[in-house]
């Protein structure tokens, strides 16, 4: 492997646990928001955005991780703006059910 996969793959696992974290503040289980994994999930894309990838394959891979991100970002955004106005429900009957559906 070389090391931008290397890269490219830490940075898909921390994508993901960084998803796994806002659901579970979102959801009460958490009691701060986790803005250090945040910070630095974005500083790593920005730091790759910057870096020419010459391979097609790494280059789409990292393009799909990097909307992913965004599409994250973008609805952790307004969940947090529902929170700060006093009109977000949290859905804990919902995660109960997936969680029984579909353990992490």
């Amino acid at each position: 492997m070389t090391i931008i996969e290397d890269e490219l793959q830490e940075l898909d696992l921390k994508l993901r646990q960084l998803k796994i974290d806002y659901e579970h503040y979102f959801l009460g289980r958490q009691p701060r928001e986790p803005a250090n994994l945040r910070g630095e999930v974005q500083k790593r894309f920005l730091r790759f955005s910057g870096t020419p990838i010459r391979n097609t394959a790494m280059r789409f891979r990292f393009n799909s991780l990097n909307a992913r991100f965004r599409a994250m970002k973008r609805e952790g955004d307004a969940t947090l703006r529902e929170i700060e106005g006093g009109t977000y429900k949290r859905h804990v009957l919902k995660a109960d059910l997936r969680g029984r559906i579909n353990p992490i």
